[in-house]
């Protein structure tokens, strides 16, 4: 979600010349896609690819990995708190873009949301300070 304008073709994923939304050194993303199964799928949903140059001795490393139908929870409400803050950082940067992503939901559904996992997260003081943010947008744009 939001890097669109950032797809590779699958043959220029090793070219370097491409730009394919690089990160520095000591940085870290959270890469978020939206992925609509046919009910009752079952198995590989996607092969993940990540290549890096070491920042050291600029040697090229790569590495991939299955993602499949059983690495899933059974529910968005039972999976890891930090992946639905993730999921709903995500949504709130779609709705702010108009983004046909986000019809199903409002801001005021994000708001409750937010507020949900910041109570969930307990001391996670970015959680919270995100559920203000949300609330805040939410009021704005009644």
């Amino acid at each position: 979600m939001g890097y669109e304008n950032r797809a590779v073709a699958d043959q220029d994923f090793r070219e370097d010349a491409v730009d394919a939304g690089e990160l520095g050194a000591g940085h870290s993303a959270t890469a978020l896609y939206v992925v609509r199964l046919v009910p009752g799928a079952e198995g590989r949903i996607a092969t993940v690819q990540l290549r890096w140059e070491d920042p050291e001795g600029g040697e090229v490393r790569e590495i991939n990995g299955n993602f499949n139908t059983w690495d899933l929870s059974p529910s968005f409400e039972e999976s890891d708190p930090y992946y639905q803050l993730a999921v709903t950082v995500g949504q709130f940067a779609e709705i702010l873009r108009e983004s046909p992503y986000t019809q199903e939901i409002t801001l005021r559904d994000l708001a409750w949301r937010a507020d949900d996992l910041a109570r969930l997260l307990g001391e996670n003081d970015q959680a919270a300070g995100f559920a203000r943010l949300v609330e805040d947008a939410a009021r704005l744009r009644r």
